[in-house]
């Protein structure tokens, strides 16, 4: 009789901590990671872009009452796939509730160390991550974010 209740008290304690959602839909355009603390973009910008216009498109966005936009880093790009156990990472992300995420390449602000002309970007699909000539347009899109303060 302990076992079968301790069992059931840890499964109700698992379920607890698994169920908590981890994505906030906020109604104003954005959705927040609850793990990272970070505010995203809902719905990705259809258009193609070099690194150059998609940071430019991030400095100049006002979403949701705020101009702090900004590309995201590499890092920062990676924890939103840590949980995907899916092969394409956008569909699992657009079933948490980003709209429209396409498994594309995107953007990050983050540099190539040796060579400026380049900057990391990371695939949708598989998740890996690359570097590639800022001036590339094709298939490339960018995904902006904020820091909640």
């Amino acid at each position: 009789m302990k076992k079968t209740l301790f069992i059931c008290g840890l499964f109700i304690l698992i379920n607890t901590i698994f169920s908590q959602q981890r994505f906030i839909i906020n109604n104003n355009g954005t959705i927040t990671d609850t793990k990272t603390g970070l505010m995203w973009q809902r719905e990705l910008y259809f258009q193609n872009m070099n690194w150059y216009k998609a940071t430019d498109y991030a400095k100049k966005l006002r979403l949701a009452g705020f101009s702090d936009w900004r590309l995201p880093t590499i890092n920062e790009l990676i924890t939103l796939i840590n949980a995907a156990d899916r092969q394409n990472k956008a569909d699992w992300l657009n079933i948490q509730g980003f709209k429209g995420l396409l498994p594309y390449w995107f953007w990050s602000s983050s540099e190539h160390g040796s060579n400026s002309n380049m900057a990391w970007y990371m695939h949708m699909d598989t998740g890996l991550v690359y570097y590639y000539d800022k001036n590339n347009v094709s298939n490339y899109y960018a995904l902006v974010v904020r820091t909640v303060r």
